[in-house]
């Protein structure tokens, strides 16, 4: 598993290597999880993915925007204090504010509560909730208010990545969920 200074530095590299394809037109805010290692190649492939998007325009993605520029290190190099932990959450609040619609990326079998929240907030701003699931959601049910509160998802395991480069965020086609619900 990367730390976060190592998985920080990869997305930095992704964001540094993507090309401008066509015209850009979508603010997007990317919620997931990074506290595993399967939750950060999820966010990886799926940053990469977004940004070869012709209809994205720009990304933010909360953990290249942290307060102080400060990360939780295992090592304990950081702790998280009131003041990051406050000037953090309203960074990400403004983002989603100035965002179009919300990408998230969601591990069945170990959602993230922070990225649910991010769904929630983006949901009663009315903005599109586009579901990026990974993991089988009939083993793993997705909560309902995740699952039936998007637009439209896309599931990893039976589209892969190449469908978050084709989709058209300035178009949303609205898709049904298929899958299990809790």
């Amino acid at each position: 598993m990367l730390t976060e200074h190592q998985l920080i530095s990869e997305l930095a590299q992704i964001a540094e290597a993507s090309e401008v394809v066509g015209q850009r037109t979508r603010n997007i805010y990317l919620g997931a999880g990074w506290f595993n290692e399967d939750q950060q190649n999820i966010l990886m492939q799926g940053y990469q993915a977004l940004k070869a998007n012709p209809t994205i325009n720009d990304i933010y993605v909360p953990l290249l925007n942290q307060y102080g520029g400060q990360v939780i290190e295992a090592d304990g190099d950081f702790e998280p204090d009131f003041e990051w932990g406050t000037m953090t959450y309203k960074a990400d609040i403004t983002a989603m504010n100035n965002a179009d619609l919300i990408v998230a990326f969601i591990d069945a079998a170990d959602p993230d509560s922070g990225t649910a929240f991010e769904v929630g907030y983006m949901t009663a701003s009315n903005k599109p909730a586009i579901l990026v699931t990974v993991g089988d959601r009939n083993e793993h049910p997705v909560n309902l208010m995740l699952s039936y509160g998007a637009v439209s998802n896309v599931d990893l395991a039976t589209e892969g990545f190449a469908a978050l480069e084709k989709f058209d965020f300035t178009n949303i086609a609205m898709k049904k969920w298929t899958g299990a619900i809790l």
